[in-house]
């Protein structure tokens, strides 16, 4: 491969294996197997995959590829794909990743799929200016935005703030879900930048899996790269 000249790329996608030994060959070019994968997955089509090892090799960090406003996110060591779910109206998506044998301790990255129109000029609001904590006038005027998390009945809610992640201003609720006492970090991001659509992705486990895994979980997050 010579830097500078456009990649060439078959017209009919390619199978994860031919994925495999085209970034081998990628990587002979002075890059590694990771960065030749992500590479030439992107360029061919192959989205929204974890990568998790090369065939008889070592394992490779896994990644989420592709996803709404996502372009890159690191998981943690181990972390598998799970459950993908469309809700009954057909509107929103979500995206499930596990811990190692863990079917309650999740990575989800969850878009809404709807518009949040009468809320829209205060989220904006809220996400542009620099990180800060969350009033109260604040988030009754996100309220819509916030959904579940603003019903007392429904979410302890541990603290709220704004927080700047990798060059985009992102909510970052922390708490605790009552029905099932599992703790959450969430992250809701705006990917349209007007305040009207919501992405979200976030932490959730039971207690003493979330302080085992909340280090590398909330890493993992916070290594999201926009697009």
């Amino acid at each position: 491969m010579i830097f500078g000249e456009p990649m060439q790329f078959d017209a009919q996608p390619k199978t994860m294996e031919q994925l495999r030994v085209d970034a081998a060959a990628e990587s002979r070019s002075l890059l590694s197997v990771d960065a030749a994968l992500y590479i030439v997955a992107r360029e061919s089509g192959e989205k929204n995959k974890v990568f998790s090892a090369k065939p008889g090799g070592e394992k490779m960090t896994p990644d989420i590829l592709n996803i709404g406003a996502i372009d890159e996110m690191k998981l943690p060591t181990g972390w598998t794909k799970g459950a993908e779910k469309q809700n009954i109206a057909g509107q929103g998506t979500s995206k499930q990743f596990l811990a190692p044998g863990k079917n309650d301790v999740e990575i989800t990255v969850f878009d809404r799929g709807r518009r949040y129109s009468a809320n829209a000029n205060a989220f904006k609001s809220v996400l542009d200016k620099a990180p800060h904590v969350i009033s109260p006038f604040e988030l009754q005027s996100i309220s819509t935005v916030l959904g579940n998390y603003n019903d007392a009945r429904a979410f302890e809610m541990s603290s709220c703030k704004t927080e700047n992640i990798n060059g985009k201003n992102v909510l970052v609720i922390e708490g605790t879900w009552k029905a099932n006492g599992h703790k959450s970090y969430s992250v809701i991001a705006n990917p349209d930048g007007k305040g009207e659509t919501v992405q979200e992705i976030y932490f959730k486990a039971p207690e003493p899996e979330y302080k085992a895994q909340a280090n590398s979980a909330i890493q993992s997050i916070k290594s999201i790269r926009w697009k």
